[in-house]
């Protein structure tokens, strides 16, 4: 009886299903458990990644939340894969956004572990990546400060669209008084701040204070929103994030930012 009893508690541990493996990470990912994401992966270097990937995670500060819709996976002898859901959540936002992606799993001395993903741009091929080859952190940290500062930057820039469209389609407000205008339509004052800690010196072109939205002849091409004045932008590992009058967002090398309009 404890025989069996013992039997069924090793099949019921968390990774005891190709299944359980990727929901174990999920869970990792969320409680910030490094040790529990990465051990689940194959070939992950532990010694070396969860250090690394604790220190750029605390340099990052907003982890999203993320989600995972998935049915069983096809099994074929020590090899497991099939499409899943990751979803992800954060800030104001009520509901997760979810993108389509596919896991792969291989059986490892009776475990399972992950692989990879879909493509390259699966969250399950990066972190995989990163667990078998630590080194390649540092470009993941640049990546993901580029990331957080963009998305920053475009929020604003959303704001600033919906404060126009309640006032006659004008900016009509100033540099000093940008962020309290603003402040209605965001309620998030860490927007204004970088991964590093540092205030973001979010600049509104001075073109168009006062002046009505409506008269940019190029609302993709005009400058809305940058990082330091114009003459003096402020760049991330070598690119500026712009954000421009019609509400995208995007990150430009010096020379392509000498070619965006201001007026």
């Amino acid at each position: 009886m404890v025989t069996a009893l013992a039997c069924l508690a090793s099949l019921l541990t968390p990774d005891a299903t190709p299944e359980a493996t990727v929901k174990g990470m999920v869970d990792a990912l969320n409680n910030h458990d490094w040790k529990g994401v990465f051990s689940r992966f194959e070939g992950a270097k532990l010694d070396l990644v969860v250090p690394q990937f604790t220190k750029l995670a605390g340099m990052n500060g907003r982890i999203p939340k993320f989600f995972i819709k998935m049915t069983t996976l096809t099994t074929n002898g020590d090899m497991a894969t099939g499409p899943v859901s990751v979803g992800t959540q954060e800030g104001t936002q009520t509901t997760p956004n979810y993108v389509d992606d596919e896991v792969h799993l291989h059986r490892v001395n009776g475990d399972w572990k992950i692989s990879d993903g879909k493509t390259a741009q699966s969250m399950f091929t990066a972190l995989g990546e990163i667990s078998r080859n630590p080194e390649k952190l540092g470009m993941a940290r640049d990546n993901a400060r580029r990331t957080v500062i963009l998305s920053d930057m475009k929020q604003i820039g959303l704001a600033v669209l919906m404060f126009a469209n309640d006032f006659d389609d004008k900016l009509s407000f100033t540099q000093s008084t940008m962020k309290a205008k603003l402040q209605p339509y965001l309620k998030n004052d860490k927007l204004w701040v970088g991964p590093d800690g540092k205030p973001l010196d979010v600049r509104i072109n001075p073109a168009w204070v006062g002046k009505s939205m409506t008269a940019v002849s190029q609302p993709a091409n005009c400058v809305m929103l940058s990082i330091g004045p114009k003459d003096k932008l402020q760049y991330f590992d070598g690119q500026t994030p712009i954000v421009f009058m019609d509400g995208h967002a995007k990150f430009l090398t010096s020379a392509a930012a000498k070619n965006i309009m201001w007026k």
